[in-house]
């Protein structure tokens, strides 16, 4: 496993983390409680020191599968959850977003206590929250940092505009916005704001929300979207899974399989205890390479400076237009200092969302895989939500 500074934190984070949103059991289908803890305890074996949850998963759900995966190694792990999603009243829409100091102090106890533990190493804001002012919201974070039950906040699904707003009052330590090959609007929108600041960032979807580890065939089914969020073809904006732009983008997945991964000699090999593709992680060489002629996603963003036809006039986010459907988000992020590689980090890390989907053999494919990539000089991680 490699490690990399957690932007200005003074933590070192693996490259890959666990995400547990999969872990609340009902947008990413049925999983048991039981295999989700071995899922963990395998990936802290292998290395991964970071666990990503929230109270958003699952009603806390997900975060009360972490805490019986962390039991005896708490310690062991950089643990990070999340604050400012609340249920609605009943008979109204939600969820809700509600970013004021009482609701995060709220939240918070309300999360340390489903997650049997004294502290959190990081909490984030889940979604920005038109209605509290980010002064409010910042103040309410650093009193929980003061009160030693947080020991760094950051922000999750920001704007690069709103961050610089948020800064004003207080230092980000983390962002975490989704970021995978079939979605890179971040390179424009928040890293040049994470590489200044020396923001670690958590990149969430960092396996494409499942559809790069190689799992899917053209004929998978996500089914009824209360029950997979992919079911509606839409992933945070992008319409990756939509009729025929997930058939070209299997297309590309095998592509990057065939031209990649074979001639480096890694295979997609399954295992029973991580569900998670061996090939997505490992393989013989190191280094990064392109298949000879470029593949083209269908539906996804990139950065503007991407000179890729099939990416140019991406669309952005804005404040208005951010989607509302899950509350996801917590992914992968940025940091400011080099890659180490070391059988044990000095410090804990966190992880990334998972994913999950029937094949048309009826077994259940989970992913719960994410990854720390960098940008200049700084590091940034991604999850799998």
């Amino acid at each position: 496993m490699r490690y990399r500074a957690f932007g200005r934190t003074g933590l070192k984070v693996s490259v890959l983390g666990f995400g547990c949103w999969p872990m609340a059991g009902d947008r990413y289908g049925a999983i048991e409680d039981d295999e989700a803890v071995k899922a963990i305890h395998r990936a802290l074996d292998r290395g991964v020191n970071c666990v990503d949850t929230a109270p958003a998963y699952g009603g806390g759900h997900s975060e009360e599968v972490v805490a019986r995966a962390l039991e005896t190694r708490r310690r062991d792990v950089i643990l990070v959850t999340k604050c400012g999603v609340k249920p609605p009243p009943p008979g109204q829409l939600g969820p809700l977003r509600d970013s004021s100091r009482a609701n995060i102090l709220r939240e918070l106890d309300a999360s340390l206590k489903r997650l049997r533990t004294d502290w959190v190493d990081v909490l984030l804001v889940h979604w920005p929250d038109a209605s509290t002012p980010f002064e409010e919201t910042m103040r309410g974070l650093e009193e929980v940092v003061t009160s030693g039950r947080v020991r760094f906040v950051g922000v999750s699904n920001f704007t690069g505009a709103m961050m610089a707003e948020c800064i004003r009052t207080r230092r980000i330590d983390v962002s975490q916005v989704g970021y995978h090959m079939f979605d890179r609007r971040q390179e424009g929108e928040t890293f040049p704001t994470c590489l200044t600041h020396g923001i670690g960032v958590m990149g969430y979807g960092s396996l494409g929300h499942g559809l790069l580890t190689g799992a899917f065939t053209a004929a998978t089914s996500f089914g009824d979207p209360a029950r997979d969020w992919r079911g509606n073809g839409v992933a945070f904006g992008q319409p990756i899974f939509r009729g025929d732009n997930f058939k070209t983008n299997i297309g590309v997945v095998e592509r990057l399989h065939q031209e990649i991964a074979l001639p480096r000699g890694v295979t997609r090999r399954w295992t029973r205890t991580t569900r998670a593709p061996s090939w997505i992680s490992r393989g013989r060489s190191g280094r990064r390479s392109t298949p000879s002629s470029p593949a083209r996603p269908v539906g996804c963003a990139s950065s503007p400076r991407c000179d890729r036809p099939w990416n140019r006039g991406a669309p952005r986010f804005r404040r208005a237009d951010r989607p509302e459907a899950s509350p996801c988000g917590s992914g992968s992020r940025c940091s400011t200092t080099r890659e180490s590689r070391t059988s044990t980090p000095s410090s804990t890390s966190r992880a990334a969302p998972t994913s999950s989907a029937s094949t048309p053999s009826g077994s259940t494919i989970t992913s719960s895989t994410w990854v720390t990539c960098s940008i200049g000089s700084a590091a940034v991680r991604t999850t799998s939500r």
